[in-house]
């Protein structure tokens, strides 16, 4: 099963727009929730959460029977995990990331973190020039 990217992206907006922490701690979503919320198919959301998990982006419980799962929630978004959706949620910046993952052959999910983050570099470069120009006037 390939990983996918845009799937990836989609999930950890998911979550960021529906976990939540009561006063008992935090609320779990089952993968079967996700999956049906998302149209994202079980197993590719299954698959996908697990490398989220074992990327350090999310914290996963599950219950694991002979070759099957019986359960899969998600209680939580890591510190490192709300980092890197934010340096990708702007569509047009994801799509910047997508063009250069295409042009260098890979679409390796560790490459999305400094692809974005080198992005993010030159629309700020951009913003200091525009203010600077804007603040002599």
């Amino acid at each position: 099963m390939k990983l996918n990217l845009d799937t990836i992206r989609t999930l950890l907006l998911y979550l960021e727009e529906n976990l939540a922490v009561s006063e008992n701690g935090f609320e779990e979503i089952d993968y079967t929730q996700i999956s049906e919320d998302t149209k994202i198919s079980i197993p590719e959301t299954i698959n996908t959460l697990k490398v989220l998990d074992e990327a350090g982006f999310i914290q996963t419980i599950g219950n694991y029977g002979d070759d099957s799962i019986d359960e899969l929630c998600v209680f939580r978004i890591t510190y490192d995990g709300y980092q890197f959706i934010d340096s990708i949620r702007p569509v047009p910046r994801w799509k910047k990331v997508l063009k250069i993952l295409a042009i260098i052959g890979s679409s390796s999910l560790n490459l999305v973190s400094p692809i974005a983050s080198q992005l993010i570099a030159s629309e700020l470069s951009e913003v200091f020039e525009n203010f600077s120009k804007n603040s002599r006037s």
